[in-house]
């Protein structure tokens, strides 16, 4: 059971960061960085 949740958890993880790679490139540079600021504040705050 906990390797089944730790294959998903990597494909999740996989996933997020290639939409997010993928949004940044479609975004103006200056809005990407801003967006990228806000959402590590949000993962040092939590």
């Amino acid at each position: 059971m906990i390797k089944y949740y730790q294959v998903l958890s990597s494909i999740v993880n996989l996933i997020i960061t290639d939409f997010f790679e993928s949004v940044f490139k479609f975004l103006p540079r200056k809005h990407s960085l801003l967006l990228a600021k806000k959402t590590k504040n949000k993962i040092e705050t939590k």
